[in-house]
């Protein structure tokens, strides 16, 4: 086998997410949304699907936490007569030396960011005090080091070639397999699902109604998400990105009250009251607006409309508009901060947009109950998508995959995901032709900057098409030495550590500033 050299350092140098429960929550009693988190007592419990139900699961133990000592104050002695001393000379001082400020460092993804954008502060401030997650609310460029020392890398021409990592879609749900390649239908409907994506086409239409009035535009009540959302985009998109936020200067008029159309008050499946809603919107709107183009429309009422009266949907269409068909839909609720916490401030974060658009479109799932807070889909938004989801989306290309064998023996260097750039950024290893390894190089940066210590490292999970139940297709795999943490944060093999998967195993040879050098071996089962 060819060999590649290449250099190391030398020096290695909710919102659906978790909820402290302010009620106590009861296994079996119903929730909102599946994948939902709440923490009561010493118990999390999951919010799964049970039927045609949502309900709270029995409930996982938390870690029980070390307790600290608290230190006792010594007595301060009584004051003694002291002689007055003679003169003596005077010295010079000696200058205290300035202390080196100690770089803030994360511990837990909810935490507040001291960083935080003025636009976002109201909105985190809101959260934490309602005792919600803060998701991330900016990007933080990753520098990626660049002094190595020399390693033997398997070259590309020893790679399988890449549509034998690009496993078949077989079935509508979940999306997270590609089309069959020699089926031009299945190709079209898949590019045209793909979103968001680096080139989609958003079309705002903001809408106010008699019970949900307003004298503002939508740039001014929403920009912040619009703007988030297109620099989410071209930060993820190492290949080039036209992303379009299109966004009108007024809210148009609905003659009906949002109380109205029946259903749409709580985030959830299609109404008919909701189809209903959505081609109201789309009238409204399509004297003023061209939807030429258009990928999918964001739907966003007054954000002084009381919560309840409009909860988020990633579903709608199809709708007829004077340029076409709208198949595409994101309804927000109204994120109104000026009220009690409610069910539909869920999704209130632009990380839970996103989520959600996802769901309306190249539907990825939800995997918080096997993938903790890994990826997008996964805890709330708490994390960036997975790389696998950023190469179904289009974000990463083939050439940054580096497609492997399961049975010989082979090494790679992965840059990390967050880090911006066309480099390989996968490593995809296929067990069948419905299941694959994927490794990837976990830093904190980019929108995974509020990770801590303990999640860096190489991410290995793997993405199966045989489970098409909600929630599944996507399942970390933790080290061997196991998992200390409910959400899986310390699943990133750090150096010298390994996980064996159906024959193969996997460990870390080097890892620092530059990511993770990993190497893939054929074991017995």
């Amino acid at each position: 086998m060819r060999r590649v050299l290449i250099a190391l350092p030398l020096s290695i140098a909710l919102i659906t997410g978790v909820t402290t429960a302010a009620a106590v929550v009861k296994p079996g009693a119903t929730c909102t949304k599946v994948g939902q988190v709440s923490v009561s007592g010493s118990t999390k419990f999951t919010c799964i699907k049970s039927g045609k139900k949502f309900v709270w699961n029995k409930g996982v133990a938390l870690p029980k936490p070390v307790p600290t000592r608290t230190p006792v104050a010594a007595p301060t002695p009584s004051a003694t007569p002291t002689p007055t001393p003679s003169a003596t000379p005077t010295s010079t001082p000696t200058p205290t030396p300035t202390p080196t400020p100690v770089a803030f460092e994360f511990v837990n993804l909810c935490a507040a960011d001291p960083e935080v954008p003025s636009e976002w502060k109201a909105t985190q401030d809101f959260l934490l005090k309602k005792r919600q997650c803060a998701t991330p609310f900016r990007y933080e460029p990753l520098k990626v080091t660049k002094d190595f020392a020399v390693v033997e890398l398997t070259p590309r021409s020893d790679l399988l070639p890449i549509n034998t990592c690009k496993i078949e879609q077989f079935n509508n749900y979940p999306i997270l397999g590609f089309p069959n390649p020699n089926n031009a239908q299945e190709v079209r409907d898949f590019e045209a699902r793909r979103h968001p994506g680096p080139n989609t086409k958003y079309q705002v239409v903001a809408i106010q109604t008699p019970d949900a009035p307003t004298s503002t535009t939508p740039k001014q009540d929403f920009g912040q998400y619009f703007d988030f959302i297109k620099e989410w985009t071209q930060n993820n998109s190492d290949n080039g990105s036209s992303v379009e936020v299109r966004v009108p200067d007024k809210y148009f008029k609905i003659a009906r009250s949002l109380s109205s159309y029946e259903g749409i008050n709580l985030h959830g499946k299609p109404v008919a009251g909701g189809s209903q809603f959505f081609i109201d919107a789309i009238a409204a709107a399509d004297p003023e607006v061209n939807f030429s183009g258009v990928d999918m429309v964001i739907i966003v009422v007054p954000p002084t409309t009381p919560e309840s009266l409009l909860g988020s949907q990633p579903w709608g269409g199809p709708v007829q508009s004077n340029e076409g068909m709208i198949n595409r839909f994101f309804t927000s609720a109204p994120n109104n901060l000026s009220e009690n916490w409610h069910v539909n401030h869920s999704i209130l974060t632009p990380t839970m947009w996103l989520h959600e658009m996802h769901h309306g479109a190249l539907d990825l799932g939800d995997h918080g109950d096997y993938m903790g807070f890994w990826g997008m889909m996964s805890g709330g938004g708490l994390t960036d998508l997975l790389g696998w989801d950023k190469y179904l989306s289009g974000f990463f290309s083939d050439s940054q995959v580096r497609c492997v064998s399961p049975n010989i023996t082979s090494t790679h260097y992965l840059t990390p995901s967050a880090a911006k750039g066309a480099v390989e950024k996968l490593v995809v290893v296929p067990l069948s032709k419905t299941k694959v390894i994927v490794i990837e190089s976990i830093r904190r940066g980019g929108y995974n900057y509020k990770l801590a210590k303990n999640s860096l490292g190489a991410l290995v999970y793997t993405v199966d098409l045989t489970k098409t139940e909600h929630g599944e297709g996507q399942y970390v795999q933790p080290p061997t030495r196991g998992l200390n943490t409910v959400d899986f944060a310390d699943a990133p093999l750090k150096i010298g550590e390994f996980v064996v998967v159906e024959g193969v195993r996997i460990s870390v040879t080097a890892s620092g500033g530059f990511g993770d050098i990993v190497k893939v071996v054929k074991v017995s089962s």
